[in-house]
């Protein structure tokens, strides 16, 4: 179900790798995720009285945040590096239901019976993807992932998408994205769904070089360099527009709203740049569509 060069000499214990990583990934960001909005709250006056937008940079608590924030992505990076898009993007549910339960605690927020029902599918979404998820990534080496990327379908694709991030940051942002939180949350999908695809092939370089460093070491590839400047550039504009996105509306709001957005956005632009998915069968492909649509109605509940 996918063109191209797929990689073949790849352990089996990647798959479990990824997905733990994953996992630890979710549990990370959800309580970022709820700590930064805590500490934007206890800023907020402040902010409004000195006209200081990022007076939120003065709090701890912020700050602890972004360092949960750090070892998420980190862990996240590393998921990408082991297992494929497809199967790691939707676990990123586990950080919305983290999220939904400590918003209880820290946040005075209310989880009544939908939420309940939305944590439960968003478990049963992510365990589905997991079993039928496709147990090896797309590439492993920087020549074969600029291959995909060279094409002109997703040539294509990527021009149309920096257009409409610049409409969106110069033109809509500055107008519309403090009513409509679809705004800035679009924007933080869109980059995001680029960086990592962007993570996923230096990742799986990295970690492919270290396997066979004397005999092809994709250090020596000099595309992996401005790939890594390409991955610190979204990571920094990603971070910037989910804070927007946080300081103007509740966690509730955004948390559920983002997963949906840079899922969609993520398993898009995975599939025009790998020409497809590379799962086994077509059962393994319909399942895990039907596990993300669960996941998407679970998110929605809470």
């Amino acid at each position: 179900m996918t063109g191209g060069v797929i990689s073949s000499d790849i352990p089996s214990w990647y798959q479990p790798v990824g997905v733990s990583l994953a996992l630890i990934s979710g549990f990370f960001i959800g309580v970022s995720l709820i700590l930064q909005k805590k500490g934007l709250l206890q800023t907020k006056d402040a902010a409004l009285e000195q006209g200081n937008e990022h007076a939120y940079l003065k709090s701890s608590l912020w700050w602890i945040g972004m360092a949960c924030m750090a070892m998420g992505e980190v862990s996240n990076f590393g998921a990408y590096a082991f297992a494929p898009t497809i199967l790691v993007t939707p676990l990123g549910a586990i950080s919305v239901v983290v999220s939904a339960i400590l918003s209880i605690v820290f946040l005075k927020e209310k989880l009544n019976f939908s939420g309940t029902a939305g944590i439960c599918l968003c478990v049963i979404g992510a365990t589905i993807i997991v079993l039928h998820g496709p147990s090896s990534t797309a590439t492993e080496t920087i020549p074969a992932f600029i291959y995909f990327v060279m094409a002109p379908g997703f040539l294509t694709y990527s021009c149309v998408s920096l257009v409409f991030v610049l409409y969106m940051i110069f033109h809509i942002g500055p107008r519309y994205g403090h009513v409509h939180p679809i705004v800035y949350i679009s924007i933080t999908s869109i980059v995001g769904s680029f960086l990592v695809n962007a993570a996923q092939g230096f990742g799986s370089s990295f970690v492919y070089s270290l396997r066979h460093w004397e005999a092809d070491n994709q250090f020596v590839q000099w595309p992996i360099y401005p790939l890594f400047v390409f991955i610190v550039i979204t990571v920094i504009i990603q971070v910037n527009y989910l804070n927007k996105s946080l300081s103007y509306f509740s966690t509730s709001i955004v948390t559920p709203v983002y997963f949906v957005f840079f899922s969609s956005a993520t398993l898009t632009t995975s599939a025009v740049l790998y020409q497809g998915f590379n799962v086994a069968t077509v059962i393994d492909g319909i399942s895990i569509i039907l596990g993300f649509v669960v996941i998407v109605i679970g998110v929605s509940l809470l």
